[in-house]
């Protein structure tokens, strides 16, 4: 994390039968408590933020969506690792044509060092991040 905010892109794609929510799961490293967080990452310079969001999702995890609009701007000041970190996040919502990956309960990284996205159901008590982004999702919902 550099003397700037960064500026990542962040997508919020929900499983139509029960309003899940794919996310990366982690956890903290002093306490090991579990949080989620969407899967995105930063937006390179001369990149339209719904593009970022687009090709973060196939890198990471091979998977190809739509973006749609976006559903909300977070600014996320946090410590994680020891390290303070300052993101601005853009919210999108995204869908995808492959009805598949809403019927398996987690989809494989293909990035090194990544968790598998797992569906985070609307009842969970776990911490979702960047905060503020829960509303963005809820929105979604009927």
């Amino acid at each position: 994390m550099g003397a700037r905010p960064r500026v990542v892109a962040l997508a919020v794609l929900v499983r139509p039968a029960d309003g899940s929510l794919l996310v990366q799961p982690g956890r903290h490293e002093g306490s090991h408590e579990e949080f989620h967080r969407l899967i995105g990452g930063e937006v390179s310079f001369g990149e339209a933020a719904s593009e970022a969001v687009r090709r973060e999702l196939l890198e990471e995890y091979s998977l190809a969506v739509r973006v749609h609009e976006r559903l909300r701007v977070v600014e996320n000041i946090f410590t994680y690792a020891g390290r303070q970190g300052h993101e601005i996040a853009l919210a999108f919502r995204c869908t995808s044509d492959d009805p598949g990956i809403f019927a398996i309960p987690s989809i494989a990284a293909t990035e090194l060092g990544l968790p598998p996205a797992e569906w985070r159901s609307v009842h969970s008590a776990v911490a979702l991040y960047p905060t503020g982004v829960s509303a963005a999702w809820r929105s979604l919902l009927p």
